[in-house]
């Protein structure tokens, strides 16, 4: 099976089924993960780092600097806020991705697998030859690999953004009827 023909919906329906499966089965890994993401936000808007760079930002555009360097500035302010994000709970977005791409995404990871398994013999054909230069088709088998574990990361962030509109912090309960005021429009292909 082709990787570029299983392109993950543009944003789930509300009755999409494999949604219903991401929530029943990894609703609570979501729910670990928007609690340490609220916290670690938080922790990272109070960092000297992050304040000193949105400051730097401010006084910049106070000083007429151009758009593109305030910008930049509010974007190295934003990197902070994903590092710390990613520092202080990656321990929790592993298990969720892994959940999502097990229940949200089985049929692009059964996909994987199984050219995978069609592909052993080249990878044993590989381990013979000891000739340096990487051969054609194991070039292919790369780049196939590439295309499905793209496949599989864009599906996982589909259904996790989809969770994120459905799910309500206060109550710690998804409502999946927010999927309607959401809309996505296809961005151009560049």
């Amino acid at each position: 099976m082709d990787p570029q023909q299983q392109q993950p919906p543009l944003f789930p329906a509300q009755s999409d089924p494999a949604l219903h499966r991401a929530i029943a089965v990894c609703g609570a890994a979501y729910a670990k993960f928007a609690r340490c993401q609220r916290r670690a936000l938080a922790l990272a808007r109070e960092s000297n780092e992050y304040r000193a760079l949105v400051a730097t930002a401010t006084d910049a555009a106070q000083r007429g600097a151009s758009d593109r360097a305030v910008a930049q500035l509010h974007r190295r302010a934003d990197n902070e806020l994903v590092l710390t994000l990613m520092r202080e709970c990656g321990y929790a977005r592993s298990p969720l991705r892994d959940c999502l791409a097990a229940h949200a995404c089985a049929d692009r990871l059964a996909a994987r697998d199984a050219y995978v398994a069609a592909a052993a013999d080249l990878s044993s054909l590989s381990a013979k030859t000891e000739a340096p230069a990487v051969r054609a088709d194991q070039m292919e088998v790369m780049a196939q690999m590439a295309a499905f574990d793209k496949g599989i990361t864009d599906c996982v962030r589909t259904y996790q953004f989809a969770m994120t509109v459905a799910f309500i912090p206060s109550t710690a309960v998804f409502d999946v009827t927010r999927l309607d005021k959401v809309q996505v429009d296809r961005a151009p292909p560049s």
